[in-house]
């Protein structure tokens, strides 16, 4: 873990503007407007499909994986992260059919960038942690674009996630 104490280190350069380093105690940052995220902060490996791709269009730069029905992707991330302090997870995505007009075959549909902060408390010690995309078989192809994962210490403060 490192902490940082009001570094402020927002740049725009070529892959566009990029956000700020996240403030406080970071466990995890990966940055995926600059490309393959700097592997310091964001160490992973990468199980299933493998697809993934970089994306750089006008609006930004983002890492992008399509996957058929019946196909799954899991990066696991390799830094032991203490879990027995309160944690928020900060995700920054869009999700939806790879195809126009078919249909997202799962709960959760975000064709816009959408920012979830999840908080995390696991009272068990050290573990890993492990971000899964699957889509389900018969599915039509669904497609996952990432920006930015964050997993610093304390509360969270944006847009909660809803299970239902």
């Amino acid at each position: 873990m490192n902490s940082v104490e009001d570094a402020s280190y927002e740049t725009v350069n070529s892959f566009g503007p990029q956000p700020e380093f996240p403030r406080g105690n970071v466990y995890l940052w990966c940055n995926f407007r600059e490309g393959h995220p700097n592997s310091e902060w964001c160490e992973f490996i990468i199980e299933g499909a493998r697809n993934w791709k970089t994306r750089k269009v006008a609006t930004g730069t983002y890492a992008t994986i399509a996957l058929s029905g019946g196909q799954s992707s899991i990066l696991h991330f390799t830094r032991q992260m203490d879990f027995s302090k309160q944690l928020c997870f900060k995700i920054e995505y869009r999700k939806g059919p790879q195809i126009a007009g078919d249909r997202s075959n799962n709960k959760l549909n975000a064709k816009d960038w959408t920012t979830v902060d999840l908080p995390i408390s696991w009272w068990g010690g050290p573990s890993l942690m492990y971000v899964s995309f699957a889509v389900p078989h018969g599915a039509s192809p669904q497609y996952l674009d990432l920006r930015q994962i964050v997993l610093n210490e304390g509360p969270c403060g944006g847009k909660k996630a809803f299970y239902g």
